[in-house]
């Protein structure tokens, strides 16, 4: 994960979810495993011209890093779902690329993609 996005997203773990420190590894772990599984749900939507399961898959990774604490990055998956409406996907990839650089390699990524 990209050293700004971990530090925003642990900032946001000791200030608003007051977690004890001992449990934010494994906090992280499963925030990168969900963000790695809900890119690879987006992208094979994508990659199919499914417009309504890629809205599904941004609707999903919207609350994901809103969950995060990461309401700018949500915002760009809101306009990926918004992109979906209607059956249009133009412009959806490149905002899915732009967030996956953003957020900067998971370390389980591969492996979800190879296993959706």
């Amino acid at each position: 994960m990209n050293p700004d996005i971990l530090q925003r997203f642990l900032r946001f773990v000791a200030e608003e979810l007051r977690l004890p420190e001992d449990e934010t590894g494994e906090i992280v772990a499963l925030a990168g495993r969900n963000l790695a599984f809900s890119f690879a749900r987006l992208d094979e939507a994508l990659t199919a011209s499914d417009a309504a399961a890629a809205g599904d898959a941004a609707h999903s990774l919207k609350g994901s890093l809103r969950n995060m604490g990461l309401a700018d990055l949500a915002r760009r998956a809101g306009e990926i779902e918004r992109g979906t409406e209607g059956g249009s996907l133009q412009g959806c990839r490149e905002l899915l690329e732009e967030l996956r650089a953003a957020v900067g390699p998971l370390e389980n990524d591969r492996n979800e993609r190879n296993t959706t």
